[in-house]
């Protein structure tokens, strides 16, 4: 994973770079990894060094049982996770869907 992530770090915007005249390159607030063989979804944000991760085997996705879920980052993002993250994911509403534009 370290060497995905070097790749990602490289082609990053770094936060706070300001580019009024390509407003659309924002500077890179999340950088995210799937690890298909072991189902794991892994995050770093911008604003921490710490890599936390939701382990996908743990959670239930079926229609029947499974449940809509929202991990909190809290106000401008403050709440900090590390490591597996995957128990700290609550019950939630889903997002309204927004339809397709016409």
């Amino acid at each position: 994973m370290a060497s995905v992530y070097g790749i990602i770090r490289h082609v990053s915007v770094p936060l706070g770079l300001s580019t009024p005249e390509n407003p659309e390159i924002p500077s890179t607030r999340w950088r995210t990894v799937f690890d298909h063989k072991r189902r794991f979804y892994l995050f770093k944000s911008a604003l921490s060094p710490n890599t936390f991760w939701a382990d996908l085997n743990q959670i239930d996705f079926s229609k029947e049982s499974g449940k809509v879920l929202k991990l909190d980052l809290g106000t401008e993002q403050a709440n900090v996770f590390a490591g597996d993250a995957t128990r700290s994911y609550r019950e939630s509403e889903p997002f309204p869907f927004a339809g397709l534009p016409r």
